[in-house]
């Protein structure tokens, strides 16, 4: 964690959301100023405006 910049915007993704949830509440822990994961997570691509970012 120590090489990531903790100025910049990092956005999480996994399949279903918990786990991008969890790894932004350690980044943000660690802190990282700028986490975001997607709403809804990979499941949720290619439907009409369902996914969006989500800032913790």
């Amino acid at each position: 964690m120590d090489k990531l910049d903790k100025s910049a915007e990092t956005v999480v993704i996994c399949r279903r959301g918990s786990r991008a949830y969890q790894a932004c509440c350690t980044l943000k822990a660690a802190g990282l100023k700028d986490v975001k994961f997607v709403e809804g997570s990979l499941t949720c691509w290619g439907d009409d405006g369902v996914c969006g970012e989500k800032v913790l």
